[in-house]
């Protein structure tokens, strides 16, 4: 019998804060490299640094939370059919 949820999405759902805490640590790290040798820099490291930081800040806070992931995976595979049998399985 297959799981209906597979195993690796539990593992990876368990894991996402962590990945986000990741994140906000390298995008801190950046701006504390531009801030430390921001005058010592010629300008295409700032450029690229710069550039680094703003994804890495961008994903970090567009990154949804384990519970909206959660959410949006049951949004995604719940259908009329499975609603239904879920209420004659607990409801008889």
């Amino acid at each position: 019998m297959e799981p209906i949820i597979s195993p690796w999405t539990i593992f990876a759902l368990s894991h996402i804060e962590t990945i986000r805490a990741l994140i906000y640590i390298l995008a801190i790290i950046g701006v504390a490299i531009l801030g430390t040798f921001f005058k010592d820099m010629t300008r295409a490291p700032k450029i690229a640094i710069s550039t680094i930081t703003v994804v890495l800040l961008l994903v970090a806070i567009l990154l949804p939370n384990k519970e909206v992931l959660i959410a949006m995976y049951i949004a995604n595979h719940a259908t009329p059919e499975n609603i239904q049998m879920l209420i004659n399985t607990f409801i008889k």
